[in-house]
């Protein structure tokens, strides 16, 4: 989550946030010498682009090589709305009896760090299914599963997000202009069509 967070605020900078300072508070040694660790090789990788005509070979900027996906979708929602999680998760294996999906109340393996296991398969998603309600935006998880997603984004230049936009939300302004399935007041209708959609973009 620390290097989505760093190159999520240097990809806003750049774009003409009026962002000056970032801070990343931790809570223990541990975890502020792997931040750091973070940092320093991420400001070397920016720089060191920063060189590079265009930005090319910018750690900032890199294309996904090498092993395949883990994921085809990421579903990424709050708890409170399970009920429609489910609903999605239940349309698109109906719609693709082998899909593979990231849905944390199944898929988080016991004794291993859960952190760890969902920043893994944000970036090992081919699709992250972002499922908008009031109760998503209010949920700092689900607010750094996006941030995270949407960084990827940036960086690789391909369509991660799949926005569905289940219940009326304040959705922060700097993310409303960002493309959206629109299935309000949910929809069930459209929140099958959208399912079709996402499942034909896999």
């Amino acid at each position: 989550m620390i290097e989505s967070t760093l190159r999520a605020a240097v990809s806003w900078i750049h774009r003409g946030l009026p962002l000056k300072l970032l801070k990343i508070v931790v809570r223990s040694e541990v975890v502020a010498t792997l931040a750091h660790e973070k940092f320093v090789e991420l400001r070397r990788r920016h720089e060191e682009g920063l060189k590079k005509d265009e930005g090319l070979g910018s750690g900032m900027n890199e294309k996904r090589t090498g092993s395949p996906l883990s994921y085809d979708v990421f579903l990424s929602y709050c708890h409170d709305d399970s009920e429609t999680a489910s609903a999605v998760k239940r349309e698109l294996e109906a719609l693709r009896p082998q899909i593979r999906i990231f849905f944390d109340r199944t898929t988080l393996r016991t004794g291993a760090s859960w952190l760890m296991q969902v920043a893994e398969s944000l970036d090992n998603a081919r699709r992250v299914a972002a499922v908008y309600t009031p109760n998503y935006w209010a949920s700092p998880a689900c607010k750094d599963e996006f941030t995270a997603a949407l960084a990827r984004q940036f960086d690789t230049g391909e369509a991660v997000l799949f926005p569905l936009y289940v219940f009326s939300a304040r959705i922060p302004y700097i993310f409303r202009n960002l493309e959206y399935v629109d299935c309000r007041e949910g929809d069930t209708g459209r929140l099958t069509q959208a399912c079709l959609e996402l499942s034909q973009l896999l």
